[in-house]
């Protein structure tokens, strides 16, 4: 290789890295602090709700979280709720699993536009040695 094509690549690679150090100093002075607004309960049905997701989708919002007896319990579910206004909230789903805990409320819109609930069950008694196993509606 010419000492020029070395010093062109040299520059390029230069110029490469200031350019990345330069975007990355830029976003960290622009970006937007969170800021909390409101805190709001919209469910206390059961005596334990907690582990939250929160989508919208097609004009509604989705919160999806595992409910149960207590923190650590064999019985957990996955309840959604749904609301158009964030202001009321209707429950449309209580997810169950026969002798497992149901646990870890993950909602996403999958690749063909159906808003997917996945999570995880963990069996009260292993099967084949598993433990847990991730389940989808």
């Amino acid at each position: 290789m010419s000492i020029r094509l070395k010093a062109i690549v040299v520059a390029c690679i230069f110029v490469s890295i200031a350019t990345c150090i330069l975007s990355i100093h830029a976003d960290a002075q622009t970006s937007a602090e969170a800021e909390l607004v409101e805190v709001r309960r919209i469910w206390d049905q059961a005596r334990h709700n907690a582990f939250t997701d929160l989508i919208r989708f097609q004009d509604q919002w989705y919160c999806a979280f595992r409910e149960g007896k207590s923190h650590v319990c064999d019985t957990g579910k996955l309840r959604v709720l749904t609301s158009t206004d964030t202001q009321q909230w209707t429950s449309v789903a209580l997810m169950a699993w026969d002798g497992g805990d149901v646990r870890d409320a993950k909602l996403s819109v999958a690749a063909d536009g159906r808003l997917m609930l996945s999570g995880a069950v963990r069996f009260l008694k292993p099967k084949d040695g598993q433990t847990h196993q991730s389940v989808a509606w």
